[in-house]
């Protein structure tokens, strides 16, 4: 397989795949993610960067545009 059928094939497996696990409840790493930094007000977020976290900025943003329901925390990820 070429290297674009090949990313093809991992991006439309994952599409699959990632509605079925919608539902679950936060893990550690999303409820850390959301109490530490999403819910907090931007400016804290940028002075406060005690732990290493890439995608509280993505998470804040869609946090205050559709809620904290549990497929909005990871809607981030899945657009990464």
């Amino acid at each position: 397989m070429s290297e674009r059928a090949c990313f093809l094939a991992v991006l439309l497996a994952a599409l699959a795949v990632w509605p079925l696990f919608l539902s679950d409840p936060l893990r550690h790493y999303e409820a850390y993610t959301v109490a530490s930094y999403a819910k907090k007000p931007f400016f804290l977020t940028f002075t406060d960067l005690c732990t290493p976290n890439n995608h509280m900025l993505p998470v804040g943003f869609v946090i205050r545009l559709f809620g904290d329901a549990e497929w909005v925390v990871r809607l981030p990820a899945l657009a990464a």
